[in-house]
C-alpha cells in the first residue's frame, strides 16, 4: 500500500487507542542491516498492550514460501534519536530456522539488535538456500545451534561469548559475519571441544565398515569444497580432538584463511596420531580440480602405520621425523597420489626394516626380492631423501645401517601403480651418517 493508505494503521498502532488490534492478510516489510529488506506476506496477528505500556504481538505469515510464526514484545514507542535501544523479546519459528532473542532494538538508520540470542537450524544448507544463498547439497553442515551475545548493526552480525554446535560438534568463542561484500565474510576465534570432520570429507556411508587407515576410504574421499565459492573467512581455531574418518588428530591450533577460493591453513601446532609438528596447507579451489600445496615437519611419526597406509604392509617400523614439501592436484585423494610432486625427507633413529638384510648379505648378487621380502631386520638408523614427480618416488639419498652392515637404496617406487624398482647395495664399508632433516 501507499504511504497515505497505510497512515491510519500506523497512527492507530502508535497511539494505540484500543485494547486489541487484529491484523489479517497483511504484508510486513522489515529493513535489515546492510540495506536488505524481507517481505512477509499473508500476515495475521493479534496486537495487545500491557498495563506497563508494552506492545505484545503474536501471529504468523509466509516468508519466502515458508510458514513463519512469531511472538514479540516491545515498548509502544521507541526513541530513535537517543541512540539507546528499547527492550525487545522475539520468538520466531519456521521449518528452517528458529530464533529466540531477548535484548534491545534500535531504529536509527536501520534495524539494530543487541542481546542474548539462540539460533537453531535443522539443516544449515536448506536454511541458506531458503534465505537466497546458492549453497549446494552435500554431507555435513546440517543441525546447527548458536547461543550467545548477539550484536547486529549495519552489515555485520557478531556473536560473542557464544556456544556453537554443528553436527554434534561443539565450539566456544566469537564469530562475526559481514554481509557488505560480494560474499559473506566470517572472522573470529573458536575453541573446539572436539570435531568429527568425517561428513565434511566424505559421506558417512563411505567410511562405515572400513579398517583403520583404510586406503579404500582415503582414495574415495573428496577434497573439493564447493562452498568456498560462497563465502570468505579468516578464523583462528584450536581444538583438543579432531577426527576425520579413522584418522585422529590431537590438540592442534591453526589459522584458516579463505579468500576468493584460496584456502590457507597455517598450523602452529599439529598432533596427528601421536606425531607432533607444524606446517602449512594451501589449496587453490577456483578451478575444476583443486590444487594443493603442503609444507611441514612431523616428529614422532609411527612409521609402521604410515607405511601400512601407503604400501598395504608395514615396510618400516619405528619413530621417524618427516619433512615434506609437496604439491598435488585432484578431486579425490587417489588423484593426489597420481599427481604428487616435490621432496620428502625421513629420518629414523632406530627400528625395524621390512627386509631380511641377512639374506641380502649372504646372496649379494641375487635378482628380485624373494629371499629378502619374507623377513625383517633391526636397523640403527635410516636417512632417506626422495624426490616425487607425478606419484613416482625417486631416491636422492637413501641410506641405513644395521650393526656393521650398511645399506643404500637406488631406484623408484611408483605409488599409483604400486610398483617398486629398487636396487639395494649392501656393504660394511659405507661411510653413513644420520641426515639433517631440518
Amino acid at each position: 500500500p501507499s504511504q497515505d493508505e497505510s497512515s491510519p494503521l500506523l497512527e492507530a498502532v502508535t497511539a494505540f487507542g484500543f485494547e486489541t488490534l487484529s491484523i489479517q492478510r497483511s504484508t510486513l516489510i522489515v529493513a535489515l542491516p546492510g540495506g536488505r529488506t524481507e517481505t512477509m506476506t499473508g500476515v495475521s496477528a493479534e496486537v495487545s498492550k500491557t498495563r506497563s505500556g508494552t506492545l505484545a504481538a503474536k501471529g504468523n505469515g509466509s516468508l519466502r514460501g515458508q510458514a513463519v510464526a512469531f511472538e514479540a514484545a516491545a515498548p509502544g514507542t521507541i526513541d530513535t534519536k537517543s541512540g539507546h535501544g528499547a527492550p525487545l523479546k522475539l520468538n520466531v519459528k519456521s521449518p528452517h530456522l528458529d530464533i529466540v532473542f531477548e535484548g534491545s532494538v534500535g531504529l536509527a538508520d536501520t534495524l539494530q539488535l543487541e542481546g542474548h540470542c539462540e539460533l537453531t537450524a535443522a539443516d544449515l544448507r536448506q536454511t541458506a538456500r531458503w534465505l537466497g544463498a546458492p549453497w549446494p547439497s552435500g554431507s555435513g553442515l546440517r543441525a546447527v545451534e548458536i547461543e550467545g551475545q548477539l550484536e547486529w548493526s549495519g552489515s555485520a552480525l557478531a556473536f560473542d561469548r557464544a556456544a556453537f554446535r554443528m553436527d554434534g560438534n561443539e565450539a566456544i568463542g566469537a564469530l562475526t559475519v559481514n554481509f557488505a561484500g560480494e560474499r559473506p565474510a566470517g572472522t573470529g576465534t573458536l575453541a573446539l571441544k572436539s570435531l568429527d570432520g568425517t561428513e565434511y570429507i566424505a559421506g558417512q556411508a563411505v567410511v562405515q565398515g572400513l579398517a583403520l587407515y583404510s586406503w579404500a576410504w582415503l582414495a574415495r574421499s573428496e577434497i573439493s569444497m564447493p562452498l568456498s565459492k560462497h563465502f570468505d573467512a579468516d578464523i583462528r581455531v584450536s581444538g583438543g580432538r579432531l577426527v576425520a574418518g579413522n584418522i585422529e588428530f590431537g590438540r592442534s591450533a591453526a589459522a584458516l584463511s579463505l579468500k576468493d577460493g584460496q584456502l590457507v591453513a597455517d598450523f602452529a601446532e599439529l598432533v596427528l596420531d601421536g606425531a607432533r609438528g607444524s606446517g602449512q596447507l594451501a589449496a587453490d579451489l577456483t578451478g575444476p580440480r583443486p590444487m594443493l600445496t603442503m609444507r611441514g615437519k612431523l616428529e614422532d611419526v609411527d612409521a609402521g602405520r604410515a607405511t601400512s597406509m601407503i604400501f598395504g604392509h608395514s615396510a618400516l617400523q619405528g619413530t621417524a621425523t618427516v619433512v615434506a614439501d609437496l604439491t598435488a592436484t585432484g578431486e579425490r585423494v587417489s588423484d593426489l597420489v597420481d599427481t604428487v610432486s616435490g621432496k620428502l625427507a625421513i629420518a629414523l633413529g632406530g627400528g625395524r626394516l621390512g627386509l631380511d638384510v641377512k639374506a641380502l648379505v649372504e646372496k649379494r648378487d641375487t635378482e628380485g626380492w624373494t629371499l629378502a621380502a619374507g623377513g625383517e631386520s633391526s636397523i640403527d638408523h635410516l636417512d632417506a631423501h626422495v624426490v616425487l614427480h607425478n606419484g613416482v618416488m625417486s631416491s636422492e639419498r637413501v641410506q641405513a645401517s644395521t650393526g656393521e652392515t650398511a645399506l643404500a637404496a637406488i631406484g623408484t617406487i611408483d605409488l599409483p601403480k604400486n610398483r617398486l624398482d629398487v636396487r639395494v647395495l649392501v656393504d660394511s664399508a659405507f661411510p653413513l651418517h644420520a641426515g639433517d632433516t631440518r
